[in-house]
């Protein structure tokens, strides 16, 4: 494999790592202004029956955001981060 091959491997996975990192950061924005309002709604003159349906939501939805975030980082993330010190060393032998 080249040096410039190699180069452009690893400029890719950094990239990859940076946009896996940005849905992470997402993931918690969304999973915060969600749990914000539905605490917002229970500090308010809510309707008490709807309001347990939306916590129960807003607990699964939150279970399922931290699951996503659990995957992306198992998976994904482990799996870019050695190809980048793979890639690495590809290119430290090259110099």
């Amino acid at each position: 494999m080249s040096k410039l091959t190699l180069a452009n491997q690893l400029g890719w996975s950094i990239t990859t790592m940076d946009q896996l990192n940005e849905i992470g950061e997402k993931l918690n924005d969304s999973a915060n202004q969600y749990n914000d309002i539905v605490n917002q709604l229970s500090t308010s003159d809510y309707l008490g029956e709807m309001l347990d349906d939306i916590q129960k939501m807003n607990n699964i939805f939150q279970e399922d955001i931290n699951g996503l975030k659990k995957h992306i980082y198992n998976e994904h993330m482990t799996y870019i981060e050695t190809q980048i010190k793979g890639i690495k060393q590809s290119l430290d032998a090259f110099s």
